[in-house]
């Protein structure tokens, strides 16, 4: 009677090891996702820096007399810098949002 008792008491320690063990590993899992996507989100937003500062360079030195191809040119590219401006300020966003969750601040 005694043993079963006891065999009770350790399965049901054992069945309470593996789960803490789960939660430790399910947490480890979640902390190397949202590092992962910090440092994504980081390198999106320099390249995004980089690649507007490009184009608004482009923009500026577009010539637009008498062209309307030229015209054409610079409203699309106006499109998409403020286009891609939009997108850095969710990357920027991002990257708040995780480094709360990371790092807490």
């Amino acid at each position: 009677m005694f043993n079963l008792f006891k065999k009770y008491n350790e399965r049901k320690e054992n069945q309470e090891r593996v789960e803490a063990q789960k939660k430790v590993d399910k947490t480890l899992e979640k902390s190397k996702l949202t590092t992962e996507l910090y440092h994504q989100s980081r390198e999106n937003v320099t390249y995004i820096e980089a690649l507007l500062k490009t184009m608004q360079s482009q923009f500026h030195n577009i010539k637009t007399r008498g062209s309307e191809k030229n015209k054409i040119r610079k409203e699309n590219l106006k499109d998409n810098i403020v286009w891609y401006k939009e997108k850095l300020e969710e990357e920027k966003n991002m990257v708040s949002y995780y480094g709360v969750n990371l790092h807490g601040i």
